[in-house]
């Protein structure tokens, strides 16, 4: 799966100056917690999936996960052998993932997508994790495997 890139900061020094000059500049605070992204194994497919991907997935309807830089499984995966920061994350997989919308997502973009989302876990920024419930995963972004170099 492709890396989503880093995400500077606004005083970033590869952020330039007209930047700032935009008439229509909107900013949104990007959750806190640690990069997570996800894709739906979907068999009819299995061509446009790179090696690790393929190789990661439980068969056709397995959603293989991972962090910034590493495929780290599928969400069939027992959770004792997945890192204990993702537990919440696979269990979102598991119970809050609707596959079927997701393989006519794949059928409306020919192919399937890799979906980019925060994992909510205590990062450096306190949401309360203590006092609320919040969710497992804030998805934030998409790309189809087909508009990947």
């Amino acid at each position: 799966m492709k890396v989503y890139p880093k995400i500077p900061r606004y005083d970033h020094p590869v952020v330039p100056e007209s930047f700032f000059d935009a008439e229509d500049l909107v900013v949104l605070e990007k959750f806190d917690g640690s990069s997570f992204r996800f894709t739906l194994f979907d068999e009819r497919y299995a061509s446009s999936y790179p090696d690790p991907v393929a190789t990661a997935a439980a068969g056709d309807g397995s959603l293989v996960f991972g962090t910034r830089r590493s495929i780290m499984g599928s969400h069939r995966d027992d959770l004792e052998e997945i890192d204990g920061a993702l537990h919440r994350a696979v269990r979102c997989l598991r119970d809050g993932i609707d596959v079927e919308a997701l393989r006519q997502v794949h059928d409306e973009h020919g192919g399937p997508l890799i979906v980019y989302a925060e994992n909510l876990v205590y990062s450096t920024l306190d949401y309360g994790y203590t006092d609320q419930s919040l969710p497992a995963l804030v998805g934030f972004d998409i790309l189809p495997y087909a508009a990947i170099d």
